[in-house]
Formats: C-alpha cells, sequence, structure tokens
C-alpha cells in the first residue's frame, strides 16, 4: 500500500532516516518500485559526495548457495486477463490546454518544450476494469516484466516474498518467501530481468542493521540462488548494505557495492557479475551511483575532484560487452541521475527539487521535460515528486510518495492512481495491481485484483 497525504510526519521522518542511512533505492530499467513495509521512500536520489550519506563499511559476502528464501508451488489460475480497453476512459477535452514553457536544447539542437502536470482522473476508473482476482488476502506489486510474466512483491499477514503473475494463462508463482516476518521492517528494495534471469535486493531492518541480500532466478531452470549478502559470513552483526537497485543484462548482473570510505563519502565498485559461470569484474571504483541501462549502454554516475571542487559525470560500458563505452555528451548535464530511468531509445532523469523530469533520446538530445505544477515555487508541494520512474515512448509512471501516476509526455495530461493500485508497463499495455474496496487503515491487507488494459491517457486528452 502506498503512503498517502495522511500519513503524518512520523512516517516521513522514519522515511527520511532510513535514506539518511543507506543509498535509497532507485529505478532501474523502470523496475524499481520500494515495496518494504507497503511504505515508499520519500526520496530517490543518489546522495554522493559532500559526505551527505553516511554508510557503513560493507564486507560483501558472496555465496551461491540457496539461503532463507523458499520457493514455493504455483497457486494456479486466477482467471484471463482483459486485454481490451477500459471502460469510460475518454473524456471531452478540458477547456484549455496544458501549460508549457521552452526547455534549453544541448548544444544549438531544436527545444524541448516543457509540459506541466495537470490531473484528469476521470480518465482511469478502476472499478470498470474487470479485474481479477489472484487470492483473498493477498496484494502484488508489479516491478519488473518477462515475457508475458510480472514478477514482484507479495504480501499476506502470513508472509510476503516475490511471485510471478502470467498474464497470459492468469497463473500465479510465489518464487521465493523473505526470511523476515510478515509486517516487519523488510521488503523488496529494487528488481530487475533480462533474458531469462530475474534478480532482486531484499532488505531486513528489524534487527536495526539494515541487513540487505541479493538473489536470483533463473526463470529456465527454476534454480534460485543468492549471490551478495551484507550479513556477515557465520552470523554476527550486519556490515553494510549493497547500493541498490541492481540491474540485468542479458546474463550478467551489475550493481554497486560499497567497499569504504573516502572524504566522509561512500567509496563503491561497480561489478558485474555473470551468473551463468558465476565469474565477478569489477567495472568502475569511486564515488558511484547504481547503474541503469539505456539503448546499448549501462551507465552510472560518478564524482570526480578538480582544481575547482568535486563534480559529477557518467560513465558506461557496452551493455553486450561490458567494455568501456562513451557516454553521449548531451547526457553529461544529467550526471546527477536523480530518479534515473532507461529504455532502449531514452534516458530519463529527474530534477534536483525531484519536481521535473528531463527525458533524452541515448543520444543525448533533450526530447521533453515534464514539471509538476508550483515546481519553481519557493515551497513547492512535493507530494507528487518524480521517484522510481518507468519509460516508454511519450508515456511515464512514476511511484510518488502519495502513489502512483500515469502522464503523456507530450500533453502533461495525468492520472493518479488510489493508494492501493500500481502500475507497470507490459509490451504496449498496462498492468495494473489495485485494490476494489477501499480498506479500512493504510496497514490492512487488502486484496489485489490484477488487469491488463490500454493505456488510458490518449494523445488528443488535454486539461
Amino acid at each position: 500500500m502506498m503512503t498517502s497525504p495522511s500519513d503524518d510526519a512520523d512516517v516521513v521522518r522514519e522515511l527520511r532516516a532510513r535514506a539518511a542511512a543507506r543509498v535509497p533505492a532507485m529505478s532501474l530499467d523502470g523496475a524499481a518500485v520500494r515495496a518494504a513495509g507497503r511504505r515508499r521512500l520519500s526520496s530517490q536520489r543518489w546522495f554522493a559526495g559532500g559526505g551527505a550519506v553516511t554508510v557503513a563499511l560493507v564486507l560483501a559476502v558472496v555465496a551461491m548457495t540457496t539461503g532463507s528464501f523458499h520457493p514455493t508451488d504455483d497457486i494456479g489460475p486466477v482467471g484471463t486477463m482483459s486485454s481490451a480497453p477500459a471502460a469510460g476512459l475518454a473524456g471531452p477535452p478540458g477547456p484549455s490546454a496544458p501549460s508549457s514553457s521552452a526547455a534549453s536544447g544541448t548544444g544549438g539542437q531544436a527545444e524541448a518544450v516543457t509540459r506541466t502536470v495537470c490531473f484528469r482522473n476521470d480518465l482511469l476508473r478502476l472499478d470498470s476494469i474487470g479485474g481479477a482476482k489472484i487470492a483473498d488476502g493477498l496484494e502484488f506489486s508489479p516491478m519488473a516484466v518477462l515475457g508475458s510474466q510480472v514478477f514482484g512483491q507479495f504480501n499476506t499477514a502470513h508472509d510476503l516474498g516475490v511471485a510471478a503473475y502470467d498474464t497470459s494463462s492468469g497463473t500465479f508463482t510465489r518464487i521465493a518467501t523473505y526470511p523476515v516476518a510478515a509486517g516487519s521492517a523488510g521488503g523488496l528494495d529494487g528488481m530487475s530481468a533480462d533474458g531469462h534471469w530475474v534478480a532482486w535486493t531484499e532488505s531486513d531492518s528489524s534487527t536495526g542493521q539494515n541487513e540487505s541480500a541479493t538473489w536470483a532466478w533463473n526463470a529456465q531452470t527454476k534454480h534460485l540462488s543468492e549471490l551478495v549478502s551484507s550479513r556477515p559470513a557465520g552470523g554476527g552483526t550486519a556490515v553494510g548494505n549493497i547500493w541498490t537497485p541492481v540491474l540485468v543484462s542479458g546474463q550478467s548482473l551489475i550493481w554497486t557495492q560499497q567497499v569504504g570510505t573516502a572524504a566522509n563519502s561512500p567509496l563503491g565498485e561497480v561489478r558485474a557479475r555473470d551468473l551463468e559461470s558465476g565469474t565477478t569484474r569489477v567495472l568502475d571504483r569511486g564515488q558511484l551511483s547504481p547503474p541503469i541501462r539505456a539503448g546499448g549502454l549501462i551507465i552510472w554516475s560518478a564524482v570526480t575532484q578538480g582544481v575547482s571542487g568535486s563534480s559529477k559525470e557518467l560513465r558506461a560500458v557496452s551493455a553486450t560487452t561490458l567494455e568501456p563505452a562513451t557516454v553521449p555528451a548531451g547526457l553529461q548535464q544529467s550526471a546527477a541521475l536523480f530518479a534515473p530511468s532507461g529504455t532502449p531509445n531514452e534516458i530519463g532523469v529527474g530534477g534536483e527539487n525531484d519536481l521535473t523530469y528531463h527525458v533524452y533520446t541515448v543520444d543525448g538530445r533533450l526530447k521533453s521535460v515534464l514539471q509538476l505544477p508550483g515546481a519553481s515555487s519557493q515551497f513547492p508541494d512535493s507530494s507528487n515528486a518524480f521517484q522510481f520512474v518507468q519509460l516508454q515512448g511519450n508515456h511515464i509512471i512514476w511511484h510518488s510518495p502519495t502513489g502512483t501516476i500515469l502522464a503523456n509526455l507530450d500533453s502533461g495530461v495525468a492520472v493518479a492512481l488510489p493508494e492501493t493500485a500500481s502500475a507497470f508497463f507490459v509490451g504496449s499495455s498496462l498492468f495494473v495491481s489495485y485494490s476494489p474496496t477501499q480498506p479500512a487503515s493504510k496497514f490492512v491487507i487488502f486484496t489485489s485484483d490484477v488487469a491488463l488494459i490500454s493505456w488510458p491517457i490518449h494523445d488528443t486528452e488535454h486539461c
């Protein structure tokens, strides 16, 4: 369940404290949606440089043995998902077009247009899309996709873990359960899928040590392995975390691991592990962000030191060979990598106040800019801030502190989903998980219905 505007200052303080104590989860290829404790982090920045984050030294324990996750069996078919457009999606055009302004291009390129978000929640009515119930008392939050299978976190009154929903057959499969009690401070920090591999990082904060571990699941063999853990071998006190998210590219698992500190800031390595052979190589070392994939590149941000102080730059390797590659010059102005997302054709990054979002082509041309209302005011409202972003063409999904939002980049028209709903791109369709009834409390386990629908915001819609 997503955090609602009424989640009060105590929840916000708790989430900000967690964000300050560790590098927050970030989107990976648009796949990462923090679901731990059914609350979302209030920020998705990478705090690099200047000592903005104090993180304990991580001593990675690397193992290829199955740990305390437990593979489980299929629940079975739960019904056929509708591929038809949702009823009642289109509405009459509003009285005015969305506000816009020119955004400076790069290197003399044509200017992109800045669109201001305007909400048209009448364009999608979840009570009319005919979803299918997975199981009574089971929540499901989508976080990654392989073909027709949607992967994510499930949550019941008794357990929580990773599962897959097949949109073709309606089959729901539990893949693993977390080694933490249901309702405790643990859960999925990030997930990625590619080829026949699915990988995720899970955390357990119930001990106050913020333990984390990364797992990989082979969709062909159904084998589950723990790859990297902050838990020391033989037990004892945890000494740090894997920086999330992790990224699966082909048969490689790529992540950033803290290995020390430098100038009061965390020092890390970007590592790549061959999921078939088990070999690991170091791609870069320094003050680094987690990686994302955009086009044919794996990209991360690095802090560099110069005579005038520190700055950030993007570094990259080929997604196929993992050899060093050149980052297009037009992308370097987005080297901070706030709330990044990548597609085969675009890379998206947030502005420093989390209230604007810039989308570039992979060759570095600024394509579009989306901003929230009041983004330039002295005290802006950050309740709809850009976090955990997914891109697909001129469509964008983000999971703000108050819920999931869908928007059209060309018009700025947006739909805010109810707090019990989340969404994920599956091909050209939209996978939606939602509660058909309003739970009595934000802390009550609810039952998720799921549906596969058409994108609800037509290009002709305006506010």
